[in-house]
């Protein structure tokens, strides 16, 4: 028995030792990964975007760009396939009130939104908005962002009376 457990605890060493210098050769090799940064989060449209939706935001409220769903919206269900089919997905924009409550989620579509895949997961995306109930707004690419903007901030009656005040 002693012998056994003698030689469980040797072959656990080993494979550490063996480990360590895995992790050593990695660090050495930090270079050749193959990743680099990207010059800008956004693109130029997103970046449009974004400095229209930040002028007309009232003061108090929040964006969050590029936020995946499952950051504020929980599935009802204790099974992990409803977390899954979420997990990676994102909106390009989420506006939440001053105690950070969801109040309008926004989709910038481009010409990508036109494949067969993403039309299939846009669909998803839209029918989750509506089962929560959360505002889900899709604009176009190349629309006025002013104009656009100040309509989508119009559909969300507690934007209505502050820029009522």
């Amino acid at each position: 028995m002693y012998l056994l457990f003698g030689l469980l605890l040797l072959i656990f060493l080993i494979l550490g030792a063996v480990s360590l210098f895995d992790k050593k050769s990695v660090f050495e090799n930090v270079q050749n990964l193959p990743y680099r940064l990207r010059p800008s989060v956004f693109n130029g449209s997103e970046t449009a975007f974004f400095l229209e939706l930040k002028k007309q935001l009232p003061e108090g409220f929040h964006i969050f760009p590029k936020i995946r769903i499952i950051d504020f919206i929980d599935p009802n269900s204790r099974e992990y396939k409803w977390r899954n089919k979420i997990w990676a997905k994102h909106v390009d924009f989420l506006i939440c009130d001053s105690i950070f409550k969801p109040i309008l989620a926004i989709e910038l579509n481009g010409r990508s939104h036109q494949r067969h895949d993403r039309v299939k997961r846009d669909r998803f995306v839209k029918e989750i908005f509506q089962v929560t109930g959360l505002p889900f707004e899709v604009l176009e690419v190349g629309n006025n962002f002013n104009l656009t903007i100040s309509k989508s901030l119009s559909l969300i009656s507690p934007l209505q009376q502050i820029k009522k005040l």
